[in-house]
């Protein structure tokens, strides 16, 4: 069955490492978090794993975004 995840944050540290984690274990990953650049190297290296992915830039904390 195909997995499919929203990483909040998944762009530095403890999210990286989870999105990174859930791309290995054959999951779908979009890294969400405020910075676009960052949010895009993270998704960079989970393509080179082999797994699709996207990122989105945005602040959960924050209603609007």
């Amino acid at each position: 069955m195909p997995r499919a995840a929203i990483v909040t944050g998944g762009n530095d540290c403890i999210g990286r490492g989870i999105a990174i984690g859930l791309a290995k274990a054959g999951a779908s990953v979009c890294i969400a978090g405020r910075n676009e650049e960052k949010n895009e190297r993270v998704r960079l290296e989970i393509e080179q794993i082999g797994a699709p992915s996207m990122s989105l830039c945005c602040d959960v904390g924050y209603s609007v975004s």
